[in-house]
């Protein structure tokens, strides 16, 4: 069938090289195939549209930014596809899980291919289609995109992502509580705490982000972001105290016209500036989910007694 068809050319090998590798031509042609709803549509009457979308989720990480961005656009176009038809289950369960896991990961370029089909994804929500998705149209701004949170969170330049921050943890601190949103926000606002090399705007922005977003989570959920920053903050702290220790031991004496010329740093001063930037990142995080702390929440036992 069709989905046999798509399958094949998407995972299609290139026979001329030794190692194995993809074959891009025939994989970015079944991408751009994929590009339109109507070719969805097919796919969907004949509820073969998972194992297709399941293989475009994986190209969407891939290195090559040409194949990944035609992937990111054939998911965009099957969610535009599902939403019309009947195949909200096949976004559940499989494409968004792996959208919220790319939003989290290091490289720029693949996170904001992912975070084009989470805003896709959110466009199209409704009460019969992702409701849980809903909440966040209020971060959208068709008319000023400067203003959009989807549009700046993974964007190039540190301000704009520093800026984003800043107003989606406004706008959840002003709004009612809405953990189903909080949920799917908090992997964009934790993945600038764990890059040292990020802006010191995005890495204030981000953690205060965490805090806003962790006070309208559920206690269980709550409880899960603050063990998750502490066991950081207390990991980060060791590797502080191990590569000081190392930087006193080895510390050399200046050497013959250090004066005049730019050293390279050794390896493990590079670790340690890395690891007390990410110390600080993190401890002002937790700081921040500790404020947010929800002493109006019925705990017994660290359980989830009521919402």
């Amino acid at each position: 069938g069709a989905a046999a068809g798509f399958v094949t050319e998407l995972t299609a090998r290139d026979e001329d090289s030794i190692d194995d590798a993809p074959d891009y031509d025939r994989a970015a042609g079944a991408c751009a195939d994929l590009s339109s709803p109507e070719r969805w549509a097919v796919l969907l009457d004949d509820a073969a549209a998972a194992p297709v979308v399941g293989i475009l989720c994986t190209t969407a990480r891939d290195d090559d930014a040409t194949l990944r961005d035609a992937a990111s656009r054939a998911l965009r176009a099957f969610s535009s596809a599902a939403a019309a038809g009947d195949a909200g289950d096949v976004v559940a369960e499989t494409l968004l899980p792996h959208v919220l896991a790319g939003a989290g990961l290091a490289d720029d370029a693949t996170r904001r291919a992912h975070v084009a089909i989470l805003a896709a994804l959110v466009d199209l929500s409704a009460e019969c289609f992702l409701p849980g998705l809903k909440g966040l149209k209020r971060l959208r701004d068709a008319a000023d995109r400067d203003k959009d949170f989807f549009d700046n969170v993974a964007h190039l330049q540190a301000h704009r992502r520093a800026r984003a921050l800043r107003r989606c943890a406004d706008r959840v601190a002003a709004d009612a509580k809405d953990p189903e949103a909080a949920k799917v926000l908090l992997p964009l606002a934790l993945q600038p705490l764990y890059d040292a090399r990020a802006d010191a705007n995005v890495h204030a922005e981000a953690a205060r982000c965490v805090g806003a977003l962790a006070a309208a989570l559920p206690w269980s959920r709550y409880a899960a972001v603050a063990k998750r920053l502490a066991t950081v903050v207390d990991r980060q702290a060791r590797l502080v105290d191990r590569f000081s220790s190392k930087d006193r031991k080895t510390a050399p004496s200046a050497a013959p016209g250090a004066a005049s010329r730019r050293e390279k740093p050794a390896q493990h001063v590079t670790r340690l500036r890395t690891s007390k930037t990410l110390e600080a990142t993190f401890v002002s995080a937790f700081c921040h989910v500790l404020d947010a702390f929800p002493f109006s929440e019925n705990v017994n036992g660290g359980g989830e007694v009521s919402e």
